[in-house]
């Protein structure tokens, strides 16, 4: 009779009670885990936001950085000191030339391109990098000639001349009449192809890059990187031609018209990149000081950070270093 009992007492299940309080602590453990599981998500697609605002920030420096650091490379030219400023744009070899001297030139606001007014995004700067390609035009790695303008050095005198060296030198378009030979004054000296690249951001954010191309046209501007929101440059001036930055200025301060840019031996980039989505829940009420001039975000629901680099232009400082 007692075992009887007892094994009813083991095999009557659970109460409602039991039940409830079991379901209860499901839901409880439940909500943890979805919890738990959200955040992580969330926290898990803020770094990759993040992630990917820091690799579109490192590319647009890295593309700046190796057109700033190669500017002036002239080939078996030497340095050519400032003369009459050209546009930002040039188009014509005579223009060419006189880039030579400026091969680094900023500016704010509007600038003519191609017949046409580019306007860059509102107190946002935008620089012009003049320099040579790095290959021979004949390489099988160089492009090809096409109708691009190129540059010829003359390196044929002999020691009754009163020429050096790299003191002639030819700009056309395309090759033709480009004779000039090496120092053995047997060989053909080498071509390389003028290049004259412009980048500034339009008002999507998008960091674009103009490069000339056949007879001096530029087309349509090359898009980037996206959500970078505003650009400044800082300019170190060589006013001694000491191979030393005696001058520190930004595009909106200097005068347009100063030879001072032919004078640029460093430039310092300061970009604002975002994050390419909104983050919930995120304010960003921060003013990001650039270039001597501040700028404050209208959109505060985007994470973005302030990216800053130096660049020494090498052909320049190296000549002055080694005159």
């Amino acid at each position: 009779m007692e075992q009887s009992a007892k094994s009813r007492h083991l095999h009557r299940g659970l109460s409602i009670i039991e039940l409830m309080i079991a379901l209860g602590l499901g839901v409880i453990i439940m909500l943890g885990v979805t919890t738990v599981a959200t955040q992580n998500s969330a926290i898990r697609n803020e770094l990759e936001r993040t992630g990917r605002q820091i690799e579109s920030a490192i590319y647009a420096m890295d593309v700046i950085e190796r057109d700033v650091a190669n500017a002036a490379f002239w080939g078996e030219r030497g340095e050519i000191g400032p003369d009459v400023q050209p546009p930002i744009c040039i188009s014509d070899p005579n223009e060419a030339e006189r880039s030579m001297g400026y091969t680094i030139q900023g500016g704010r606001g509007d600038f003519s391109c191609d017949g046409s007014t580019i306007s860059p995004k509102a107190n946002s700067d935008y620089i012009a990098i003049r320099r040579v390609s790095s290959c021979e035009i004949l390489d099988t790695e160089c492009e090809a000639a096409g109708n691009n303008m190129h540059l010829q050095v003359h390196a044929c005198f002999d020691l009754t001349s009163a020429l050096k060296p790299g003191d002639d030198f030819k700009i056309v378009v395309g090759t033709s009449g480009l004779d000039y030979l090496k120092r053995d004054c047997l060989t053909a000296a080498p071509i390389y192809r003028f290049i004259n690249h412009v980048y500034y951001i339009d008002d999507n954010d998008t960091l674009k890059r103009l490069a000339m191309g056949e007879n001096g046209n530029y087309g349509s501007p090359e898009s980037l990187v996206e959500n970078v929101e505003m650009m400044r440059f800082e300019y170190g001036l060589d006013v001694n031609r000491d191979a030393q930055v005696d001058d520190l200025v930004s595009a909106g301060l200097a005068d347009p018209n100063d030879p001072d840019w032919g004078d640029v031996a460093m430039v310092r980039v300061k970009l604002v990149v975002r994050n390419h989505q909104q983050t919930s829940g995120f304010t960003d009420d921060r003013t990001y000081s650039l270039g001597g001039l501040s700028y404050t975000p209208t959109d505060t629901a985007f994470r973005r950070k302030l990216y800053t680099r130096t660049i020494s232009p090498r052909n320049i400082i190296g000549r002055r270093e080694n005159p």
